[in-house]
């Protein structure tokens, strides 16, 4: 099976995850209060057996070790991950005999033994086969244990797929990967560097980001069919961000909660659109119909990556259009993002510059693009 993140991450010879841990128990606390949001105490990692898929350079693991994560087992098929990881978890005096690096993809890793707690963060939303390898991971969990998965869908990667719209529409005439890097790096350098939380460099979002063609996959991994994919032997835990609330009672063992959650997702998934949203409820139609078009207007935005052309951008626009009635009913930010866009989209169509610094909303938006998904083992089926 291919893999689009393997594959373009080998051509470059890069893993651009890198990420800012001069302050070191900064990282270590972003991490606590993720695994805090999806109902994981740090005194769960402690002496457990962990398997993180796809730890790219290791710097998320750390988190794991300091946790006192018990025997690890890293999969990571990118060798310039591996290398990357090795000289970091040396960096920090991590002891070889705690972990093990498998350099192979998780399809191809023969193994009989179970973990506590499984990890694949950060590339399971975007490759064609999530659902074999989620299927997999769940014959690789003890009972009991948790399993840690992302996921997208095309909401919350609209304000991350407009940028990415824009830059490759600046880069058209570019065909050296670095000079395409430079452009859209120093596009956005600005803006971005100080986003509060940010702690990877702008170069490697862009890399990662707005030229990764795995950004295009056409299955994305949502909440909703992650939920679906897992089977009933297992039971949400948590998300991150925390979307759901579940107000049965706790002897109503036959509670319909994957049903309840399924619900609560179509009416709330558009306040992934972009982050400083306040909590707003859409009708399941209107969810769905945001949903349709913007997953129109996706497609456009592929197809001229494929073969730039203007009629592409017109209908783009013209999508963009489309939805600003339901976007006024969510905020009046998320109408002037796309304002903003439909204004830089025909400067660009005229071959003009654009001057980030009047776009403030377009700048300074960013989409809750990626979520955690935490489900539990259950130990006792009923």
């Amino acid at each position: 099976m291919k893999n689009k993140f393997i594959e373009y991450y080998g051509q470059h010879g890069i893993s651009p995850v890198k990420q800012d841990i001069t302050e070191i128990n900064k990282h270590y606390a972003r991490r606590e209060k993720l695994y805090r949001q999806l109902g994981i105490p740090c005194i769960a990692f402690e002496g457990k057996r962990i398997l993180e898929v796809g730890p790219g350079s290791g710097y998320n693991t750390l988190a794991l070790f300091f946790l006192g994560g018990g025997d690890l087992t890293l999969v990571e098929p990118n060798h310039t991950g591996v290398v990357e990881m090795k000289k970091l978890f040396s960096e920090y005096n991590i002891p070889p005999e705690r972990y093990v690096i498998k350099e192979c993809m998780i399809e191809e890793m023969l193994v009989s033994e179970k973990f506590d707690i499984v990890i694949a963060e950060g590339f399971l939303h975007s490759i064609d086969n999530c659902d074999e390898i989620i299927n997999k991971l769940s014959l690789l969990v003890n009972e009991g244990g948790v399993i840690i998965v992302t996921c997208m869908d095309v909401i919350s990667m609209f304000v991350e797929q407009m940028k990415r719209f824009v830059c490759h529409i600046m880069i058209k005439d570019i065909s050296d990967y670095e000079t395409q890097v430079k452009k859209c790096t120093g596009f956005f350098h600005k803006h971005m560097q100080n986003l509060k939380g940010m702690s990877r460099s702008v170069e490697d979002w862009v890399r990662d980001d707005i030229l990764n063609p795995a950004f295009n996959n056409q299955k994305i991994l949502s909440i909703g069919k992650a939920i679906e994919c897992f089977g009933r032997e297992f039971s949400f835990l948590g998300s991150s961000q925390r979307i759901f609330t579940d107000y049965s009672w706790y002897k109503d063992i036959e509670y319909d909660e994957r049903k309840n959650i399924l619900s609560q997702y179509k009416q709330k998934r558009h306040n992934f659109l972009m982050t400083g949203l306040d909590e707003t409820i859409l009708s399941e139609c209107d969810s769905e119909y945001l949903e349709d078009k913007i997953g129109e207007i996706r497609l456009r935005a592929i197809e001229y990556e494929k073969e730039p052309s203007n009629k592409y951008i017109d209908q783009v626009q013209e999508g963009l259009y489309i939805i600003k009635p339901i976007m006024k009913k969510i905020s009046r930010r998320c109408m002037g993002f796309v304002d903003e866009v439909i204004e830089i989209l025909n400067y660009l169509k005229r071959g003009e510059e654009i001057e980030l610094e009047r776009y403030q909303i377009f700048s300074e938006s960013v989409g809750r693009t990626q979520q955690y998904l935490s489900m539990v083992k259950n130990k006792v089926s009923y």
